[in-house]
């Protein structure tokens, strides 16, 4: 089967990394990447947590304080850092991520239809987000690993969304 890999955003298909520089508009606010939508959204909406309760002074964490900090770097890298270190005070599962990533991509397409015709263009070419330089981490998770003997290890999470979306839009935009 043919494979279209994408790791770098500079690359042909780069535009489907959650890294490239497309903004998508969310709750009336312009998030400068998918990664940063994804990162505010896999908290949205979660209980606020106490922070600390020093000399009367009460700090609560919620996720209007995290879009805040999200939004405050333009850099996909720096938010996801800065949802790394509330990992610990609100954990999500992996049914969750996948469900929100499924609606990041989706409102990516909305945003930049251009990449719908191109979606549609990979025909039934297997969509694999190239995890090769990630053996650590999520990238197995949202990615592959491309072996030596020509396979690809890893869930490819991201890459599956990918080709259930055009799945989908086939559906709806392909008479049958």
């Amino acid at each position: 089967m043919a494979v279209i890999a994408f790791n770098k955003t500079k690359e042909d298909y780069g535009w489907m990394s959650n890294m490239s520089a497309h903004r998508v508009r969310y709750q009336d606010e312009w998030f400068p990447t998918a990664e940063h939508l994804f990162q505010f959204m896999r908290y949205e909406g979660m209980t606020p947590v106490l922070l600390n309760n020093k000399n009367d002074a009460v700090e609560w964490l919620d996720d209007a304080r995290v879009k805040k900090e999200i939004l405050e770097t333009t850099n996909p890298l720096f938010a996801k850092k800065i949802a790394q270190k509330y990992r610990k005070l609100w954990t999500t599962t992996k049914e969750h991520d996948l469900e929100v990533m499924d609606k990041v991509v989706r409102w990516k397409l909305a945003y930049h239809s251009e990449y719908i015709r191109m979606l549609l263009a990979t025909g039934e070419k297997l969509i694999i987000e190239d995890a090769s330089d990630r053996e650590s981490g999520s990238g197995k998770f949202w990615g592959a690993a491309l072996r030596e003997d020509g396979s690809w290890d890893g869930e490819n999470n991201l890459g599956r969304i990918w080709m259930a979306v055009r799945e989908d839009l086939k559906r709806v935009l392909i008479p049958s």
